[in-house]
């Protein structure tokens, strides 16, 4: 397991009691039990290279023990930015869990019994021993201040991707990763951003695609595009019928270099329902108005024409109940 501590930088390492070989890793307890006692000091923990096992040291995760409480899981464990094949199955892994998840509601995901986030959360490889090495493979999220609880909350949110060095965002409606996105009528304006630097190379040296529930939408095109930073809108509402989450990943073409994103959850809603609730009343009336004016991409915007205006407030008042 990688083990984070809630409330400090300093937290010491966790014992492990076993009598095992090699730091207590063979013949160590129960997962279940290690997992408990992350969680009783304080801490989350992530299932930490699931499908590699090593010699005297490591097994590969048991996925039917019905251990519970663990946040997410490590999808991308080397280093050294080989994507391997234990990579792969752990991210179809991922995928498989991330379809289990019943779609938001409400404008959130719900609770998951006995797990301390509403989904499971994918991270780069977090137990690297060499920090600060910049271009390994890390987890990386955009945070306003560098904290402890900054640190949790985007790590128990799903707000991070994993990369070796290129930065991937992808957004629904204004609502990024880790978040859930509105969508009224199945319309969403869908931006994808890659940010890499020289020593990453250009934004035409990758392969840039757009899934949805695990599955290709589109590749979407990045060879005439010049310097190391772009933006992609895509706006076809038929992409997004009955699909739950979307996630981007690139690549660049050597396979030198990868970032893979966390969901951004996706809830279809009725004209007027600015704040997903199912119910149209005087709060979705007031999160309009806070948006009066030039506003592509928001949930107020029902008829769907980058503008809040009157049009919006009757489209509103129409669907009142």
């Amino acid at each position: 397991m990688l083990v984070y501590p809630l409330d400090t930088f300093d937290a010491p390492y966790l014992e492990n009691p076993s009598d095992g070989l090699v730091f207590g890793h063979a013949n160590c307890e129960d997962e279940q039990v290690i997992i408990d006692r992350i969680n009783k000091n304080g801490c989350y923990g992530f299932i930490a290279h699931p499908y590699e096992e090593g010699e005297l040291s490591y097994a590969q995760w048991d996925w039917d023990n019905g251990a519970t409480g663990w946040a997410g899981l490590e999808l991308w464990s080397n280093a050294d930015g080989q994507f391997q094949q234990a990579d792969l199955s752990t991210l179809n892994r991922w995928h498989s869990l991330l379809s289990e998840i019943a779609p938001p509601t409400q404008g959130m995901l719900a609770d998951r019994q006995e797990f301390p986030t509403r989904a499971p959360v994918g991270l780069g490889n977090s137990d690297a021993h060499h920090p600060g090495a910049i271009g390994a493979v890390f987890t990386y999220a955009r945070l306003d201040a560098v904290n402890p609880k900054t640190l949790r909350d985007a790590f128990l949110s799903g707000r991070c991707i994993a990369s070796d060095g290129p930065l991937l965002t992808v957004s629904a409606n204004q609502s990024g990763i880790g978040e859930v996105a509105l969508l009224p009528d199945g319309n969403a304006r869908v931006v994808i951003r890659l940010e890499t630097t020289t020593e990453f190379g250009p934004i035409s040296d990758y392969t840039l695609v757009l899934e949805g529930d695990g599955e290709e939408i589109m590749a979407i095109p990045t060879q005439d595009v010049s310097g190391y930073a772009a933006e992609f809108v895509i706006q076809t509402p038929k992409l997004w019928q009955d699909r739950t989450y979307l996630t981007a990943w690139a690549q660049r073409t050597d396979l030198q270099r990868l970032a893979l994103t966390n969901p951004v959850w996706l809830q279809k809603t009725d004209p007027g329902d600015v704040d997903g609730s199912g119910v149209i009343d005087v709060n979705d009336l007031l999160s309009l108005l806070a948006d009066w004016g030039p506003c592509e991409g928001c949930p107020a915007d029902g008829d769907w024409n980058g503008h809040i205006d009157v049009n919006d407030i009757l489209l509103l008042l129409s669907h009142w109940n």
